[in-house]
């Protein structure tokens, strides 16, 4: 009864923590500036916006301990990246304006969870 009557946004959090645990990723939360990471998330948004006059294709990765800004410059579009759709992502994570970012992530697109 008392997963019934939690938040989606809680149980997708509890999912996500799951495929965290499993992959060996890790947690948003966890993270430091300027480290190798892989993280598994799901997109939140995703918006074209131009840097320095370039096509870059920006989503911001929530796992329910964070978020982290994923920027691929000089794309417009990838297939599959899309708002709601969980993914694992690679690199080195920075900060730009105050934002843990992630540039030109390798990435993998994970199954889509039941609900």
């Amino acid at each position: 009864m008392a997963r019934l009557s939690r938040s989606s946004s809680d149980l997708q959090a509890e999912q996500l923590a799951a495929a965290v645990t499993s992959a060996h990723a890790t947690r948003i939360a966890d993270t430091e500036d300027r480290e190798m990471v892989r993280l598994i998330g799901t997109l939140r948004t995703v918006t074209l916006r131009p840097v320095g006059g370039a096509p870059a294709l920006e989503a911001h990765l929530w796992d329910g301990t964070g978020e982290v800004v994923v920027i691929w410059l000089g794309r417009r579009e990838i297939p599959g990246i899309l708002s709601g759709r969980t993914i694992e992502v690679r690199g080195r994570l920075s900060r730009a304006r105050g934002r843990r970012t992630l540039y030109n992530p390798a990435y993998e697109l994970r199954a889509q969870a039941a609900h």
